[in-house]
């Protein structure tokens, strides 16, 4: 049974063939030469044995007949009507007398001595026999009984011995076609046996091809079962074929292809579960940065109504110097609130500016696991390559193999469909991550220049508010001084245009951050989304 798992479709082919025409070439030469036999003892009966065996006995009956007619002569003493028996004594002699000759001659042309010395003896007999009986004959008719019967005496051993002869020559041919015979049937029966041993032979070699055949199309619906396993995304089973032959090596081959299609998927929701986890952190973060955005858009519009405040107040102190101590206490608070409201945006903008820095990390983090995706891609690219290629090498053995490589072409079929289809997950994966890829790099840029532009305005507050702390001390410390406070809420004034400035950059930049926080939460959820349905497609896969 090894030998025969070892054995590949085209040597079983091959030997098969060899075997099959071996049997027939033998069983052909052994029907021949048996055949040649039977003949040649069939043609030597038919020419030789028999034909002679006719003659010699024709030969034996006219010598009868010499001896008849001439007895007939003898008794009737050739009276009238009865004196033909020397004319019809003669024609039988001749008669024998040319088939001896014949037999002679064609016994010489046979190379037969033996039997060429015995016809001519018998010729000679012959003409001595026919000599005596045709003076027996006359002897009766002229000088009666008692003297033919003396010559009678010397005739009859001539006759014993054409009869031996005749006799022992009838009996060897005889013996020769019955010989003859018994060889043709010992030939026949040697022949009967040799076809049946060859025939059995060849119902053996038979019996094996079937039974590879059948061992074969076992193989290859053992191959199409499992192909069609893999078809329905189960990989939990190995296509396991001992043996030596191409179905063992195709086995081979789509194991190898398995346990590399097993390790990238695990590969892959691994790094999915990773990503996943990423995504719900970085949509965590961007919640965190837009409550933050929130409330420094409100910090940012309680300091402009602070600041219109202000500007109201200096234009009240310049129509009314009587009043410009109550005016310069009430200026002095609002400046104090002024700057407890420009410490909390700082504080805000600082821990925007933070989270924003760590959003942007995170994004990075995520930016390098989308990589390694891409490059887990290419991966199954490859593998597709060889799944393409495997399918490839089961269509060239398939029609190798002809009728008995159908299994292989349903083989084929099965890898390509499955080559194709993880292809078609692999590139629409790919663009799709690619996207995604460009647009985290792009929100990775502005989010750097947004802290860039952060830490500006944390700067710029950070002025502002010691301005506005400067002037409340100066405002305190001056307040009965009326012509020196005028000058200090002309500064404040100066100062109040460049925080109304200021503001409004700080409630541009809010804004777009604002948008450009919303772009990143979309994203986020788009993103998680993607790697839920990457998720689902990947837990339909069995390993």
């Amino acid at each position: 049974m090894g030998l025969v798992r070892n054995l590949t479709i085209k040597k079983a082919i091959w030997l098969s063939s060899i075997l099959i025409v071996t049997g027939l070439l033998v069983n052909t030469f052994v029907t021949h030469q048996s055949a040649n036999r039977v003949q040649t003892g069939f043609y030597d009966m038919k020419e030789e044995v028999l034909p002679h065996t006719f003659r010699f006995i024709n030969l034996k009956i006219n010598i009868i007949q010499v001896h008849q007619w001439l007895t007939d002569v003898s008794a009737t003493k050739a009276k009238k009507g009865f004196d033909n028996g020397f004319v019809e004594a003669e024609k039988y002699y001749k008669k024998a007398m040319t088939m001896v000759n014949f037999m002679i001659k064609v016994h010489r042309d046979y190379r037969e001595p033996e039997m060429v010395a015995k016809l001519q003896q018998f010729k000679s007999n012959l003409e001595q026999y026919y000599l005596i009986g045709q003076r027996m004959a006359q002897t009766y008719i002229d000088k009666g009984a008692d003297a033919g019967n003396i010559i009678m005496k010397e005739l009859d051993p001539f006759s014993k011995k054409l009869q031996t002869i005749i006799d022992g020559i009838i009996q060897e041919h005889k013996d020769e076609t019955f010989n003859s015979i018994n060889e043709s049937y010992a030939d026949l029966e040697q022949l009967q046996f040799k076809s049946l041993t060859i025939a059995l032979m060849l119902l053996l070699v038979l019996i094996g091809i079937f039974g590879y055949i059948f061992s074969v199309i076992g193989s290859i619906s053992k191959v199409e079962f499992i192909m069609k396993k893999y078809g329905e995304l189960d990989f939990r089973e190995y296509c396991n074929i001992q043996g030596n032959n191409e179905i063992s090596h195709i086995s081979k081959n789509l194991n190898f292809m398995i346990d590399n299609i097993r390790d990238f998927l695990r590969s892959t929701l691994e790094v999915n579960k990773d990503i996943l986890g990423q995504s719900k952190t970085l949509i965590n973060s961007v919640n965190f940065v837009s409550t933050g955005s929130k409330e420094q858009n409100e910090l940012v519009s309680k300091l402009s109504n602070n600041i219109d405040k202000i500007q109201h107040s200096m234009e009240n102190e310049r129509l009314s110097a009587d009043d410009g101590m109550k005016d310069s206490l009430s200026t002095s608070q609002t400046l104090g609130m002024l700057s407890d409201g420009m410490g909390s945006i700082d504080n805000v903008i600082s821990k925007n500016a933070n989270a924003q820095t760590v959003l942007s990390g995170e994004l990075e983090l995520l930016n390098t696991k989308i990589k390694h995706v891409v490059d887990v891609l290419s991966k199954i690219g490859e593998i597709a390559d060889q799944t393409n290629l495997l399918a490839l090498n089961a269509a060239i053995e398939a029609s190798r193999a002809g009728k008995f490589g159908q299994g292989f072409g349903v083989v084929s079929d099965e890898i390509k469909k499955l080559a194709e289809a993880t292809d078609a997950i692999i590139n629409e994966v790919d663009i799709e991550i690619k996207t995604f890829l460009d647009t985290i790099i792009s929100l990775i840029y502005r989010m750097k220049i947004n802290a860039k532009e952060s830490d500006g305005i944390t700067d710029i507050i950070a002025d502002l508010n010691q301005h506005a702390q400067d002037a409340n001390t100066k405002m305190v410390s001056r307040v009965y001084n009326s012509q020196k406070s005028f000058d200090n809420i002309r500064a404040i004034g100066e100062k109040n245009r460049s925080v109304i400035s200021y503001s409004a950059s700080i409630s541009n930049l809010s804004v777009e951050n604002s948008r450009k926080i919303e772009e990143i939460r979309k994203f986020a959820k788009q993103l998680n989304s993607k790697l839920q349905t990457q998720e689902t497609e990947l837990g339909k896969f069995k390993l």
